[in-house]
């Protein structure tokens, strides 16, 4: 792509006509700091423990650039969101001043993009085979989507249905077992669910 237009984009050969272009910009931590100081990475980040601590004793990471040692997934879990920087701001203010249990929060992000809005909890290995369940087809309505890896509720994203937090947060902090064919049905509440 060399450039982009109010008609399309101009690629180096052509342009393509477009109405709406979407520019998708990736987001890599700047890890120079770190690496001077001889920080340990991992998972694209600083590799931090369960308590938000470095390979230096003396030393905390928070925030997109933390890859967490996370107790519920048993693997190093980084998350691109403001609301991880906050979150693990406030857990470091606690942990700091007195002993902390693991930082176990769920990763979770949302997003609003004109008339959808989404949330998402949970994570999946990418190496992991999950099933995925969708509940709910209207794509300009409420869906879920949900991430099973052995029939267990790995990972659930909601577009435009705000009322089930709490039953999201329960059934993938649980990674509670449900068979596909009741997390598909739309007549049966989640919190029956949970």
């Amino acid at each position: 792509m060399t450039s982009i237009t109010d008609r399309g984009v101009t690629l180096a050969d052509r342009t393509v006509e477009a109405p709406v272009v979407v520019q998708a910009v990736g987001v890599t931590p700047r890890l120079e700091l770190a690496r001077l100081a001889g920080l340990a990475e991992g998972a694209g980040g600083v590799a931090v423990s369960s308590t938000l601590q470095t390979s230096d004793p003396h030393v905390w990471a928070a925030g997109d650039i933390a890859a967490v040692d996370h107790p519920l997934y048993r693997t190093r879990v980084r998350v691109e969101h403001w609301d991880v920087a906050q979150k693990h701001g406030q857990y470091l203010g606690r942990a700091l001043t007195s002993a902390a249990e693991p930082y176990s929060r769920a990763p979770y992000f949302f997003s609003d993009q004109f008339e959808l809005g989404f949330e998402y909890r949970g994570w999946v290995d990418p190496s992991a085979s999950a099933e995925i369940v969708v509940r709910g087809d209207d794509p300009a309505g409420s869906w879920y989507a949900f991430w099973l890896v052995g029939g267990a509720v790995q990972a659930v994203l909601n577009a435009n249905a705000w009322d089930d937090g709490d039953a999201i947060r329960t059934l993938v902090n649980g990674r509670v077992t449900v068979a596909p064919a009741r997390l598909s049905d739309p007549s049966v509440p989640l919190t029956e669910l949970a």
